[in-house]
């Protein structure tokens, strides 16, 4: 598995390489960067940076606000990525099993020296999922008093796993909860059958073939480029504070931090990663598939279910799967499958948590969509074919030349989502039809695809006003 996988990192790379000939269209380019400024304003961030991962490989980035009082992030700025981290370790293990290096229902024990207060009957896909029932040890306030007392100390979990756990949750398997501990023992199983450090073997196996240069845990690797000032209230008095110096310094919280929410990383590589990662890449398609199995996760907004390491969620109805981050910056990065784009938003101010990006991913999306659905090169392979009007509000006409000599004609109306909405066939011979009974239809963009004798041949892109 792992010589099939280096084959498509090279062809995923040859074809970045290909495509990066081309260029964003500048309207759109303009139209992401405006909706990224006024989110940034919006939330109260003191700064935000974004990218898109478009399906022909291109990647739009931008950046607005500040590092510190006097100079501005610009695209590529690094930020802590947090619990993005996981879909980087679910991976790591997952393609461990599609080599054959362990099962995911294998037990812990199998890997691991048993640990007071952990069932060693606990498989690994429970850990992957949160269904393990662990106790959180980054809820230890034991724990946080012995990482701000030895900040500049490299901790690691073999050491503090042991003594700051607690007594199981629930039993394994009984329902869900977010732990830590889950994935801080799952890097601990990495560099078990590895024989390296978990992060010599996740950039071994992914970011050297992938070329994202940007990822690092700075307690055990040198980054590679300026780092935006965490912002986060240490006077207590209300405000944020540029705490740069002691953030980034604290060795102990990132060392701990690890496998589980430990690197950081720009805008552009967080979205290449999930992109390549989501739509199935770097994993067999049934070991994707369980990836994507997911459970309801309590802890996530209405909707929103957990899988191996990923999140679903919905964004304008359309289905994503990715990650969040939180530890004092936040992260928000997602692939949406049926449009093969992924969108990542970083944030270096401790008000806003992951979640806060929701509605910024949203308004990303937005843009992409209104400028997928008005872009012009799209709008239709036969010319001759009018669609009127445009904007529509009670019905569509359609026209086709008395030329075109065609037994068969479909009309199908879909939303910005690709639902079909309404349709209708042409009677043999009729070159003129109409859509009706869409004037209940909510304002937005909409699709009409013509099929003639079972072969598109046109598309066009209405609005509904």
């Amino acid at each position: 598995m792992k010589s099939i996988n280096r084959i498509i990192f090279v062809l995923s790379i040859a074809l970045f390489s290909f495509n990066s000939f081309a260029q964003i269209p500048e309207t759109l380019k303009n139209d992401l960067n405006n909706a990224l400024d006024k989110m940034q304003v919006q939330i109260g961030s003191r700064s935000l940076s974004a990218a898109i991962q478009f399906k022909d490989g291109q990647v739009w980035s931008h950046a607005k606000g500040a590092s510190s009082i006097t100079i501005p992030v610009d695209e590529n700025y690094l930020y802590l990525i947090g619990s993005v981290t996981k879909t980087i370790t679910s991976a790591t293990i997952l393609q461990m099993a599609d080599e054959g290096k362990l099962n995911l229902d294998d037990r812990i024990v199998k890997f691991l020296d048993p640990i007071q207060y952990i069932d060693t009957a606990i498989t690994i896909r429970q850990m992957l999922r949160h269904e393990s029932g662990i106790y959180d040890i980054l809820e230890s306030q034991e724990l946080n008093n012995k990482m701000i007392q030895n900040q500049g100390t490299i901790l690691y979990p073999k050491d503090i796993i042991p003594t700051y756990i607690k007594p199981a949750i629930f039993k394994a398997g009984a329902k869900w909860s977010y732990s830590n501990t889950n994935y801080f023992l799952l890097g601990m199983i990495i560099e078990k059958i590895s024989g390296k450090s978990f992060y010599e073997e996740i950039r071994d196996r992914f970011y050297t073939p992938l070329a994202l240069n940007s990822f690092a845990i700075p307690a055990f690797e040198q980054m590679n480029g300026d780092v935006a000032h965490a912002w986060l209230d240490i006077t207590n008095d209300g405000k944020t504070d540029d705490a740069h110096f002691f953030y980034i310094n604290y060795m102990a919280l990132n060392s701990v931090a690890g496998a589980a929410g430990g690197y950081f990383a720009n805008a552009s590589d967080v979205s290449k990663w999930m992109r390549s990662y989501m739509r199935g890449d770097l994993l067999s398609k049934s070991m994707m598939d369980q990836a994507k199995q997911t459970v309801y996760a309590s802890g996530m907004p209405a909707g929103g279910t957990y899988g191996l390491g990923l999140m679903k969620y919905k964004f304008q109805g359309i289905e994503a799967f990715g990650h969040g981050g939180d530890l004092v910056y936040s992260a928000s990065s997602w692939y949406f499958p049926s449009l093969d784009i992924s969108i990542s938003v970083l944030n270096n101010d401790a008000k806003n948590n992951s979640w806060a990006l929701g509605p910024v991913v949203s308004e990303l999306l937005k843009v992409y969509r209104a400028w997928q659905l008005t872009d012009d090169k799209d709008i239709a392979l036969d010319k001759d074919i009018i669609a009127y009007p445009n904007p529509f509000t009670n019905s569509i006409s359609i026209e086709v030349p008395s030329s075109h000599n065609y037994d068969k004609i479909e009309y199908i109306l879909s939303n910005n989502i690709g639902q079909k909405v309404a349709s209708t066939y042409a009677i043999i011979g009729e070159q003129t039809m109409t859509l009706e009974d869409i004037k209940n239809l909510p304002q937005g963009f909409y699709t009409l695809s013509i099929i003639a004798d079972n072969q598109l041949i046109a598309r066009k892109k209405l609005i509904k006003s």
